[in-house]
């Protein structure tokens, strides 16, 4: 068995994991990403985050993007939509975004609250969030949470505080407004039942702006930062199966007949599946226990006559009309056809039978204009935040000192929402540059990138 040494291996191409090891390999670290074989096949739509929320130049994406050097014509393949998000609840459908006083007003003209309630609700989550965002972008070196386990941590980076609750949490919304809220919580967060008062502001503050997506279904986020990851010589590599191994003094995973050896992993999947991916009669390694369960979101992908949809429906819409269930929708525009778009429904009841509607009541007039289309072969471990529901409250950051584990997946913390992955990875990313440049070997003898 060949054995193969690099700096930073990457299991699970998901946002968290392509963000921080792109910052990883921007340093001059040697990175391989390994990523599922069916996932990688997968057309570009099915593999989007549900929602990252835009704000100009000022915003948490556009703040990474400019770091790992994409330029304005790369940037400017990316798309803002205004409303960032649609609520459909039974009594009204909510656009979100477009600023604070468009929200207020929005929320206003639902009827599920007075303009006064609005205003001071809507000002009371932006500053909330705009803390809880300083706390992760920090006016200097990024840096990850405060604990005994961080003893390794350079003196002059200063501690983090992930904002999950107190007074970074999302505000008490008005009572006519409380369902709403419920459903974008549970929506964003991927957790059935998380209690609002415990959600984090950040979750919620993407709603007050534009939303950002590809141009269409063949390109998005995720394809933009992959190829910013390649720029940077990272690699990026299919398997069909693996193994992760660790002991005392390193870790790593065996593809095949090569045996990756890491000084350091990132888990950029969710810790359940990852577990389960270890072949049997193989016991998992101690740091892949104690993850939070994880539950696969049935899927379909949809192509779909525009006309077969309502002219105001959003480009991102969280389905609440049916009590007790909640339905992720996506739109894409076709790149060749403007009549056609390309719509995934995630929702956990979700039919696979063609001939059931995925769409419900959002497109009563959908009859033969809803194409369903085979979205490709199952992904069992390499899901990201927007294909997989969890249970719990999450999974630590760091999952082991010896060897230096860390946790980027949408499991991590599952109530800060894309934006949340985004920003812990950049601080993971930049911190494992940090360390791991300081603390450089020599490649293995034998051992080849």
């Amino acid at each position: 068995m060949t054995t193969i040494a690099c700096d930073v291996l990457v299991v699970g191409s998901s946002l968290g994991g392509i963000v921080a090891g792109t910052y990883a390999a921007r340093a001059g670290l040697r990175v391989t990403l390994l990523e599922e074989d069916a996932h990688a096949k997968r057309p570009p739509v099915l593999r989007e985050p549900f929602l990252l929320g835009a704000s100009g130049l000022s915003g948490p994406l556009d703040l990474v993007l400019r770091e790992l050097g994409a330029g304005p014509v790369e940037r400017r393949m990316l798309t803002r939509d205004e409303p960032a998000l649609q609520v459909a609840l039974p009594e009204a459908y909510v656009d979100l975004g477009g600023g604070r006083e468009r929200t207020a007003a929005e929320l206003t003209a639902c009827g599920l609250t007075t303009r006064e309630e609005a205003d001071r609700w809507v000002e009371r989550l932006q500053t909330r969030g705009d803390s809880a965002r300083t706390s992760l972008v920090p006016g200097g070196p990024p840096a990850l949470p405060r604990g005994p386990l961080w003893s390794r941590l350079p003196t002059r980076v200063r501690p983090l505080r992930l904002p999950l609750a107190g007074s970074l949490g999302v505000p008490s919304p008005p009572r006519r407004a409380r369902r709403l809220v419920a459903s974008l919580v549970e929506g964003l967060s991927y957790q059935a039942g998380l209690d609002p008062r415990l959600a984090p502001a950040l979750l919620l503050r993407g709603t007050l702006e534009e939303g950002i997506r590809g141009a269409d279904a063949t390109s998005g986020v995720l394809d933009l930062l992959r190829r910013r990851f390649i720029a940077f010589h990272g690699e990026i590599r299919g398997v069909a199966s693996l193994a992760l191994f660790g002991s005392r003094r390193e870790g790593g995973a065996e593809v095949g007949r090569e045996r990756l050896v890491a000084r350091a992993l990132v888990l950029s999947a969710p810790g359940a599946l990852l577990q389960d991916a270890v072949p049997k009669g193989q016991n998992p390694p101690r740091w892949l226990r104690g993850a939070s369960p994880a539950f696969p979101l049935p899927t379909r992908l949809v192509r779909a006559d525009r006309k077969a949809l309502s002219s105001g429906m959003g480009s991102r819409v969280i389905d609440a009309t049916e009590s007790g269930l909640i339905r992720w929708i996506s739109r894409s525009p076709d790149p060749a056809d403007d009549a056609v778009e390309w719509i995934v429904v995630r929702a956990p009841t979700l039919s696979a039978a063609p001939t059931d509607s995925p769409l419900g009541s959002l497109a009563p007039f959908g009859e033969g204009r809803l194409l369903p289309v085979e979205p490709g072969p199952p992904v069992w471990w390499d899901l990201g935040g927007s294909e997989v529901r969890i249970g719990g409250r999450g999974w630590k950051a760091l999952r082991s000192r010896h060897p230096l584990v860390l946790s980027v997946g949408p499991d991590a913390a599952p109530s800060l929402g894309g934006e949340g992955e985004l920003l812990t990875a950049r601080t993971v990313g930049v911190w494992l540059a940090e360390t791991l440049s300081t603390h450089r070997r020599s490649p293995r003898v034998g051992s080849a990138r």
